[in-house]
C-alpha cells in the first residue's frame, strides 16, 4: 500500500485463501478428469472427448480461481474488479433461479467488497 492507511481485511484474507484452495481442488479434478478421459479416448471417442473438454474447462477455471485468490490476497485492483463483476453476475443468476440463500450470500459478499476498508486495501 502506498499510503499505509489500510491493512488487508481479515475476512478478505479468509476469502482469498478459500478461493486459492478451491482453485487448487478444481484444477486437480480437471487434470484427473483429463487423464481419465485421455485413457479411454480410443475406446469411446465421443464420450471421452466430452470428458476431456470438461476436464480442460475445470482445469482452466481452477487456475483462474487461484490467480484471482492471489490477486485478492495481494491487493491487486483487477482482482477486486473481477470479484465484484462475478459476484454481481452470481447475484443476478441467484435472483433469476430464485435461490434466496444464494441471493443473501452474494449480496453480503458484494456489500463486503464495497466497504471502505476493503476498497481501501485495493486503493479504489
Amino acid at each position: 500500500m502506498t499510503d499505509g492507511n489500510y491493512n488487508r481485511p481479515v475476512l478478505l484474507s479468509v476469502f482469498a485463501v478459500l478461493q486459492i484452495l478451491g482453485g487448487i481442488v478444481a484444477a486437480a479434478i480437471g487434470a484427473f478428469v483429463i487423464l481419465g478421459g485421455a485413457v479411454t479416448v480410443p475406446i469411446a471417442l465421443p464420450a471421452s472427448l466430452t470428458v476431456v473438454v470438461a476436464g480442460g474447462i475445470s482445469l482452466a477455471v481452477g487456475l483462474l480461481m487461484v490467480l484471482v485468490g492471489v490477486a485478492l490476497f495481494s491487493g491487486k485492483k483487477w482482482g477486486w474488479w473481477f470479484s465484484v463483476i462475478m459476484t454481481a453476475l452470481a447475484l443476478i443468476f441467484s435472483l433469476i433461479s430464485q435461490n434466496w440463500l444464494g441471493v443473501a450470500f452474494e449480496a453480503i459478499v458484494l456489500l463486503y467488497l464495497n466497504t471502505k476498508n476493503t476498497k481501501g486495501w485495493f486503493e479504489i
